[in-house]
């Protein structure tokens, strides 16, 4: 595998990318995502040149997988115990190179940029309709810590 940090000239492809991947989420939860009419190449930039955050992808021109991931701390409060931890904001291999070990590999490295930070864990968020990924998290020793409810208030 080719994994590595993303760099500027890798902008387009990680948006064309992003755009893919809310397509999805909006067709796996349409009440919270919209498919993006173009690419957000400003969006993805803040991870490629944020301090506390980073983008990792793999491939070559075109770019065919992306993980972004930012750092995030505990709120504050009497009894909260105070982390650093690593916040995986994305991550989206395209249907092409799925389950050839991409998204392990992703993983991997956001793990281990993690580390180096010296952060205490890595989070993420998964849509609950999202079978194959929470799978994969669950194989990775990712355990849930909360669940996420909603009532929707329309009739």
């Amino acid at each position: 595998m080719s994994i590595r940090t993303a760099t500027l000239t890798d902008a387009p492809g990680i948006a064309r990318l992003h755009q893919q991947l809310i397509g999805e989420l909006a067709q796996l939860n349409p009440t919270m995502f919209q498919p993006l009419d173009q690419p957000d190449l400003q969006a993805v930039a803040q991870y490629i040149v944020g301090d506390s955050a980073t983008a990792f992808v793999h491939g070559h021109a075109p770019v065919d997988a992306f993980a972004t991931v930012t750092t995030a701390t505990t709120g504050k409060g009497p009894g909260i115990i105070p982390h650093r931890f690593a916040y995986l904001v994305d991550i989206y291999v395209a249907p092409s190179v799925r389950r050839q070990g991409v998204a392990t590999e992703l993983l991997t490295a956001v793990r281990q940029w993690a580390r180096d930070q010296s952060l205490d864990f890595v989070q993420l968020n998964v849509a609950t309709q999202n079978d194959a990924a929470t799978a994969l998290y669950h194989q990775l020793g990712y355990r849930p810590q909360y669940t996420t409810l909603q009532q929707p208030l329309t009739d």
